[in-house]
């Protein structure tokens, strides 16, 4: 299909409309073809590359470089096989239990102070 709206891609890459406009006003990305009414169209290509840029975006890519870099269309490797993981499958949030002090339970009786001063 390559003749969506600005609501299709939207829909398909999780950008909002202002944010779609902005990153056109200011960055030139991405170019959708406009009809003689003024609407844009966009096709597969441009919901690809948006969802590049955001992919690298929330990897902490500042926008304006994840732009040209999905502009591009070519997305460079990360340093490693996890980092290559991360970007496609997050850790989930685990809760975490408090630490807590070891405890004897009464296992190892505990001497006194009056007991270490008398056997020195």
């Amino acid at each position: 299909m390559s003749d969506l709206r600005m609501r299709d891609v939207v829909d398909r890459t999780g950008v909002g409309e202002a944010t779609l406009r902005a990153w056109e006003a200011r960055y030139g990305f991405p170019e959708p073809r406009r009809l003689a009414s003024g609407h844009r169209r966009y096709d597969e290509r441009d919901v690809e590359a948006v969802r590049q840029a955001v992919r690298l975006r929330d990897g902490g890519v500042p926008v304006k470089e994840a732009i040209e870099r999905a502009r591009r269309g070519a997305e460079e490797p990360p340093g490693s096989i996890f980092a290559a993981l991360m970007t496609k499958l997050p850790l989930p949030q685990i809760p975490r239990t408090p630490i807590r002090p070891l405890s004897t339970n009464g296992l190892v009786p505990r001497k006194s102070t009056a007991a270490l001063k008398s056997s020195a």
